[in-house]
């Protein structure tokens, strides 16, 4: 038995409905799916970008950590080479005192003394009224002959170990060791330059 001409088209409209209905659904599935795909390609790009970024960040932190931490270690190496420098400046300083005492005990060192006394002293000091101040212990033909070199009166002073001092007409030429170190900043600087030569002596010793 056939089905009435209406019927027929009944089932035909919902047949094409139906497929329509699947086709749109498919379409609809496969859009989502694509934006599914977009939107995880995108967030693992984001992730991708955030990682890189976060490792060049963490690069940078640690590059900056690591320039402050040898900044320190560099500043802390100059304070203590510097009061390393201090301390030896402050032990060096008497010793040179003393050097320079035991220089003058030698014969030939005392006599270069002398001679350097008076080439400074003699066109700097009044000609007339001179006095020369020397150790008691000066042997007494050196303190004669400078005595006569400088056309001055020798008197000796029990407080002097070491050095020679003129005096004429309110000035003076002082060779004492007191005075040849009484600029500290020059005498410091002369050390400071003799203790880096003796440590770059001690860096090229095999």
């Amino acid at each position: 038995m056939t089905a009435p001409p209406s019927t027929l088209q009944a089932d035909a409209l919902v047949d094409a409905i139906a497929q329509r209905r699947d086709t749109e659904v498919a379409a609809l599935r496969a859009a989502a799916e694509a934006d599914a795909a977009t939107l995880l390609a995108q967030a693992r790009d984001k992730a991708r970008r955030q990682r890189r970024q976060a490792a060049a960040a963490l690069r940078d932190t640690s590059r900056q950590r690591l320039r402050q931490l040898q900044a320190t270690q560099e500043a802390d190496a100059r304070a203590a080479e510097a009061a390393r420098t201090v301390a030896a400046l402050a032990l060096a300083r008497p010793l040179l005192q003393a050097a320079l005492v035991t220089r003058w005990q030698q014969p030939a060192a005392r006599q270069a003394w002398a001679k350097a006394l008076a080439a400074v002293a003699g066109p700097r000091l009044a000609a007339s009224g001179r006095v020369l101040h020397h150790p008691a212990t000066m042997p007494a033909d050196e303190v004669a002959a400078l005595a006569e070199q400088l056309g001055a009166a020798p008197q000796a002073d029990p407080a002097l170990e070491a050095g020679l001092r003129v005096d004429a007409d309110g000035a003076w030429v002082d060779a004492t060791p007191a005075a040849l170190l009484a600029d500290r900043s020059q005498v410091d600087a002369l050390l400071r330059a003799a203790l880096e030569g003796e440590h770059g002596r001690e860096g090229t010793t095999p």
